[in-house]
């Protein structure tokens, strides 16, 4: 068993833990993370437990990626997924978080190719087959 030693403020992200379990830094956390998940230095920990911890941190922090990716401007499923690949998110950790996104309504291909063809044309008239191109390099069919 492990037990958390330390949840120290980050300096500079408010908001922000750092948390060390057997004096070792584990991982950053939100507070609301934290409060969330009930720790506190003293909690004794096994492995499964600190696993989760990691994995849920990992999530959050991939979601919390994406959707300031797609604040911008709409994105499609596979922009996303290029996107977080390229910022070093685990491959398991991506996946959930698309499936999220698009079930709160933030992400979806159709929406996107929408979106797309409606900008593209009010800003400069774009034909059937340029857009069809754009479109395709983008991940949709």
């Amino acid at each position: 068993m492990s037990a958390i030693t330390a949840i120290e403020p980050q300096k500079k992200k408010a908001g922000f833990y750092n948390l060390f379990v057997d004096d070792t830094f584990l991982c950053g956390i939100s507070d609301f993370k934290l409060a969330t998940l009930g720790l506190h230095v003293g909690q004794e920990l096994n492995q499964a437990e600190i696993d989760d911890i990691q994995v849920t941190v990992s999530r959050d922090k991939a979601l919390n990626r994406a959707a300031h990716y797609i604040s911008f401007r709409p994105r499609s499923v596979q922009e996303v997924r290029t996107y977080l690949k390229s910022k070093d998110i685990d491959e398991g950790v991506i996946e959930p978080v698309i499936t999220e996104l698009t079930r709160n309504g933030l992400l979806g291909d159709e929406a996107f190719a929408r979106a797309w063809v409606r900008d593209r044309n009010a800003l400069k008239n774009r034909s059937q087959r340029i857009l069809t191109l754009e479109l395709r390099q983008k991940g949709i069919d």
